[in-house]
């Protein structure tokens, strides 16, 4: 199975050139940067990425690819939905 993961190309765009080139290497990922990924304003309050259509948010840059590559070790359907992430975020 093909992993997408999307990056805004204006998030933490020097911060994530090396987070980018990562999980490029990683096994059956595809990388796409896309212009927009409707998460107004998201782009300049912290690093983000979407994998396989979910969110995955970090408070830095270092932090962005062991989050990616943890969401990776998680089946599709037990992945928290976007909404729910920005729930438990709050929390803490």
């Amino acid at each position: 199975m093909t992993h997408i993961i999307k990056f805004c190309p204006n998030n933490f765009k020097r911060q994530l050139q090396d987070t980018k080139i990562a999980v490029k290497q990683l096994p059956d990922v595809q990388v796409m940067e896309n212009k927009c990924l409707n998460y107004c304003g998201q782009c300049i309050v912290e690093p983000f990425a979407i994998v396989n259509g979910k969110g995955v948010f970090c408070k830095t840059a270092d932090e962005l690819y062991p989050a990616i590559q943890q969401r990776l070790s998680i089946p599709l359907a037990s992945a928290a939905p976007v909404s729910d992430q920005r729930k438990m975020k709050a929390l803490y």
